[in-house]
């Protein structure tokens, strides 16, 4: 499911998004859980599967 949404077309064909998977509370689930609103925290702390999406927000186009 991660690599067709990887893959999927996007404006510009440009698929700006990557993905960061964390399963079974390893080391990069406090990571992820650092960077989190408060409120947040409290619910994805028992989370068993992590989900983190990060994406390109600015295109940058070759000069013309």
């Amino acid at each position: 499911m991660l690599v067709a949404a990887q893959w999927a077309p996007s404006s510009g064909n440009l698929q700006p998004w990557s993905f960061i998977v964390d399963a079974n509370f390893d080391r990069s689930h406090d990571k992820i859980l650092s960077i989190l609103k408060e409120g947040n925290k409290i619910w994805v702390k028992n989370a068993p599967v992590l989900i983190l999406t990060i994406a390109e927000l600015e295109r940058k186009w070759a000069a013309e």
